[in-house]
């Protein structure tokens, strides 16, 4: 009986789907110049170890952001939106929202400078950080420990019957 429960718990295992990488929350920041920003950031992680940034939150200068989609940008149009771990967090290309009631704005990695630049209709230099958040489980992984569960119950249950 319990190569049979062991079958079909391997059975249920192996029917799971296999999903992409759990998504990766960043709470981010931006002070410069005369602009304040901070908000966060919802990324997936890239197979090249970078993290392609599919939305964010926030507030710029107290005004609301959303994201524009990557090649976007007006000021800075190979905007790719990518953020990488390690002490330079954007590209050149960076990331670029729209900034409610204003205008866009682009914050990049500006590599004669060393220093990270939020362009709008002119140029801001000052400090972009992005700090790891949290890891949103992965759904296999709850199903998993879910057939888990329901097979410890099933061999306790049968272990009081005997």
């Amino acid at each position: 009986m319990k190569s049979k429960i062991l079958g079909l718990m391997l059975s249920a295992i192996l029917a799971l789907p296999v999903v992409a990488k759990a998504s990766v929350v960043w709470d981010w920041s931006w002070t410069g110049g005369n602009a304040t920003g901070s908000g966060t950031l919802t990324t997936n992680e890239l197979a090249s170890g970078s993290y392609l940034i599919t939305s964010t939150t926030g507030t710029w200068n107290g005004h609301t952001v959303s994201l524009f989609p990557v090649g976007a940008g007006v000021f800075v149009p190979t905007n790719d939106n990518l953020l990488l771990s390690g002490s330079k967090q954007l590209t050149f290309g960076g990331l670029y929202f729209d900034v409610a009631d204003i205008e866009g704005v682009n914050i990049f990695w500006y590599e004669p400078k060393g220093s990270y630049i939020a362009y709008t209709s002119f140029d801001t230099y000052g400090i972009f950080t992005a700090i790891q958040e949290s890891n949103v489980p992965e759904p296999e992984s709850l199903a998993l420990f879910g057939v888990a569960l329901a097979g410890l119950g099933l061999t306790r249950r049968k272990a009081k019957q005997a």
